[in-house]
C-alpha cells in the first residue's frame, strides 16, 4: 500500500505541475495575442516572426508537459497492474 500512496502522491504532484504549466502557457498566449492586437494586426515580417516564434515555443513547452503526463499515467497504470498481479499470484 505504501507504493500505491507514493504513486498517487507522485501523480498528483505531476498533474498539478502540468496544470501550472498549462496556466503559464495560457498566460503567454494571452500576451502574444495582446502583442498581435496592439500591432493593429499588420502583417509585417518582424511581427509575424516574433509571434510565430513565441507560439512555437509555447506549443513545445505544452507538448513536452503533456508527453510527460502521458508517460506518468502509463507508468502508474503499469505499476498498478504489476502490484495487483503480484498480490494475486503472491510473487513477493
Amino acid at each position: 500500500m505504501a507504493t500505491r500512496k507514493f504513486s498517487e502522491n507522485f501523480l498528483e504532484e505531476n498533474l498539478t505541475e502540468a496544470f501550472n504549466i498549462l496556466d503559464e502557457c495560457r498566460k503567454a498566449l494571452e500576451d502574444v495575442k495582446e502583442t498581435w492586437d496592439k500591432s493593429s494586426k499588420v502583417i509585417e515580417p518582424e511581427i509575424a516572426t516574433t509571434v510565430t516564434r513565441k507560439l512555437r515555443k509555447i506549443y513545445a513547452i505544452n507538448k513536452q508537459s503533456m508527453d510527460q503526463v502521458q508517460v506518468l499515467l502509463f507508468d502508474l497504470r503499469f505499476s498498478t497492474i504489476l502490484i495487483a498481479t503480484r498480490a494475486n499470484y503472491k510473487l513477493d
